[in-house]
């Protein structure tokens, strides 16, 4: 599915739908066990390069992260389109401020970080749902690290991870579409693992005058955005977006529980645009009509599944 706007590059870390047997295999799951180990006990201060992919073309935005353990800082450069934003997360709640509205949204913590995801990822390669193995090591941010390539049940390469070898970081993610075409990503060009972090620097932001929303974002559309009653087990909402399909507004509310995923795609109108991911091999859909509203459910998840899902919004 092509990302829409620049989504938190942890959200980038998601993995889809197998064991490849041998050393090879043991190899990269034990890499990747390791490097699970390692999650709680980050702290860095780098700068990234999101990559994702808008409007057909890849596109792409510096963010300077800090972390320390659970709590997390990204701002970026005064050149950026992004300038003057400003995210900070904790184990349990999400601050963003946006300078053009003044505002400070809060919202839950909500998107799986690179820990959850990394188990995700195991648990799918020992179950047998994804393959996995070690490519090249290579270097980046002059760092040595591990390459663990994810490979989906027609062979396809969909993922690429390069594992710092000493402290178990993910210095680079990229996913993969058909024939190897690049729809999104993240690497780091510099990071410190010995960082001094200033008095305050994981506080929420709180610029004068700014307002506090506490609840999600809305988009401006002349509808309430429903969201589920139910998910599947370990399920979590992990992000939003906003696109326009048909010249109509079109709210999408994405899922995961770090191994799959899948999406809610919503609008005003007697029947939803037509979307191209629906025709992708290995995605199910589902589709509801409620109150003046369509919904449809698009993703790597059981066709019953979706279907629950939508049947629980009210």
């Amino acid at each position: 599915m092509t990302i829409s706007r620049f989504a938190p590059a942890a959200a980038l870390i998601a993995v889809f739908a197998m064991v490849l047997p041998g050393a090879a295999q043991e190899s990269a799951q034990a890499t990747i066990d390791d490097a699970v180990s390692k999650q709680p006990r980050l702290r860095y201060k780098g700068v990234r390069i999101v990559e994702a992919t808008v409007g057909g073309k890849l596109v792409k935005l510096e963010e300077i992260v800090s972390r320390d353990r659970d709590k997390a800082r990204i701002t970026y450069p005064s050149d950026s389109p992004r300038k003057g934003y400003i995210i900070v997360e904790t184990a349990r709640e999400r601050w963003e401020y946006n300078p053009t509205k003044n505002e400070v949204r809060k919202t839950p913590r909500r998107r799986p970080d690179s820990g959850m995801m990394l188990r995700g990822l195991s648990h799918a390669v020992r179950e047998g749902r994804l393959k996995a193995h070690l490519g090249t090591p290579d270097t980046v941010a002059g760092r040595r690290t591990a390459t663990v390539k994810v490979i989906d049940r027609r062979g396809n390469m969909i993922q690429r991870l390069n594992i710092d070898e000493a402290t178990g970081m993910i210095l680079r993610a990229e996913q993969f579409g058909p024939e190897d075409r690049k729809l999104a990503g993240y690497y780091f060009q510099r990071i410190d693992f010995s960082p001094n972090f200033a008095n305050g620097e994981f506080a929420p932001p709180r610029p004068p005058g700014a307002k506090i929303i506490d609840r999600p974002p809305d988009f401006g559309v002349d509808w309430t955005v429903r969201t589920p009653s139910w998910l599947p087990p370990d399920f979590k909402e992990v992000g939003r977006g906003f696109r326009r399909l048909e010249n109509r507004p079109v709210v999408m509310l994405h899922y995961s529980d770090g191994s799959k995923n899948f999406s809610v795609f919503q609008g005003r109108g007697p029947r939803p645009p037509r979307f191209g991911e629906s025709e992708r091999p290995g995605y199910q859909n589902a589709t509801r009509l409620f109150e003046g509203l369509w919904f449809i459910g698009l993703g790597r998840v059981e066709k019953s599944t979706l279907d629950r899902v939508l049947s629980s919004i009210k």
